[in-house]
């Protein structure tokens, strides 16, 4: 039997739990390391947690983070899609770490 046809008789869920287990495997770096750094490192970190903190207050589509740009305030949802940060944002809950919840989102 081959690669192939071993994958091809999985079912839905076996297929996820080893989809999730590669992905797994493929962030334990970032896991255990730390946030991995690429060119918008920050710029995530600090908009995770600015739209964890939004969510919170009850905005549930934040265009605007106000505490941004040292409390200047940023439109940043008005260019940039969303959904990353709100996959992030139960994880900045959960943690209070922005970059750690970044990485573990990037997970799921």
């Amino acid at each position: 039997m081959n690669l192939l046809d071993w994958l091809t008789r999985r079912t839905a869920a076996e297929s996820m739990v080893i989809l999730c287990a590669v992905a797994l495997l493929a962030m334990t770096p970032g896991l255990f390391g730390g946030n991995i750094i690429t060119h918008s490192s920050m710029f995530n970190t600090v908009w995770a947690d600015g739209f964890a903190a939004e969510l919170a207050k009850g905005h549930w589509y934040p265009r605007y983070l106000p505490e941004a740009n040292d409390g200047r305030g940023s439109p940043v949802f008005y260019f940039y899609a969303p959904l990353p940060f709100y996959i992030a944002a139960p994880f900045v809950w959960l943690t209070g770490h922005a970059a750690l919840a970044v990485v573990m989102a990037s997970t799921v």
